[in-house]
């Protein structure tokens, strides 16, 4: 369990200090991968892809509302620390 927790501690760190640069790339990154994908891919395909990033998206908000008000186990940290990232690429696929 100490492992765990210094494991965690030093992926925080990481994480807060390069937050700065992450957001905006993994808007970007989305943005990208759905450039790519839907020059590929036929319109009714496309909008689900769409559904399912906005789907992703509103549990991911839900996700990090809910462990912030003490409603979601501890042990669900990790999740809650890249959450924001699985947002942001959401919301930039979805552009």
């Amino acid at each position: 369990m100490i492992f765990f927790r210094s494991h965690y501690q030093r992926a925080k760190a990481l994480y807060q200090r390069y937050e700065r640069y992450l957001m905006p790339l993994m808007l970007v990154a989305g943005f990208f991968t759905d450039y790519i994908t839907f020059i590929n891919i036929q319109v009714s395909t496309s909008l689900m892809v769409l559904s399912g990033y906005f789907v992703i998206a509103s549990i991911g908000i839900m996700f990090v509302r809910y462990y912030d008000a003490g409603f979601i186990s501890e042990k669900l940290k990790f999740v809650r620390l890249f959450s924001p990232l699985a947002i942001q690429y959401t919301f930039g696929a979805s552009w």
